[in-house]
């Protein structure tokens, strides 16, 4: 079943609201579900559109995002399976993806106003987290022609499930996402 995500969206137009149609969406064993659009909120993403992306559970949760080399990891390949090759930024986002294990403050991003302070989303039941921006795919990766492409997703944060867990943030890592993606060159 694909979500339409309603939000105002004051970083369009202040005080609009806006309606996504979800490009993909995953659930971890733990009930916590992502959900990914594009920045134009259409049935499908364009290479030059950000990705955007939500977390929503029936439960109330706490997540702390990891810095960008282990928070997601991305692939695009053309339809045929050819991998296009990764940019500069591309090679180092989810660079240790799979070394993440265990919950550290060294780990995480930090919010930008108070350094001190770690970056927490807080998800209470199916409103979700409010909608984040991530990278276009062609700053991610070297787009040199039109056509159709899947990007592949792999994304991981801290989690702690409010009303099971005390203060103890665990890694929740999200199956594969796989989105078509419109090259526009």
């Amino acid at each position: 079943m694909k979500h339409l995500f309603i939000s105002f969206c004051t970083f369009l137009l202040p005080f609009s609201c806006c309606a996504f149609e979800s490009l993909a969406q995953v659930r971890t064993s733990n009930g916590l579900e992502l959900i990914v659009f594009g920045e134009s909120g259409g049935a499908s993403l364009k290479s030059g559109e950000r990705i955007v992306y939500t977390f929503v559970s029936t439960n109330r949760w706490t997540l702390v995002v990891p810095k960008s080399e282990y928070f997601c990891a991305a692939r695009l390949t053309t339809t045929n399976g050819t991998r296009i090759p990764e940019t500069r930024l591309g090679e180092s986002l989810g660079k240790d993806f799979f070394r993440l294990n265990d919950f550290s403050r060294d780990l995480v991003e930090r919010s930008l106003s108070h350094p001190a302070q770690l970056q927490k989303l807080t998800v209470n039941g199916t409103n979700g987290s409010g909608g984040s921006f991530w990278h276009r795919p062609n700053e991610m990766f070297q787009v040199t022609r039109a056509g159709s492409n899947v990007l592949e997703l792999r994304v991981q944060v801290f989690g702690r499930n409010v009303g099971v867990s005390s203060t103890n943030y665990i890694v929740e890592r999200f199956p594969l996402i796989k989105i078509p993606v419109d090259a526009m060159k």
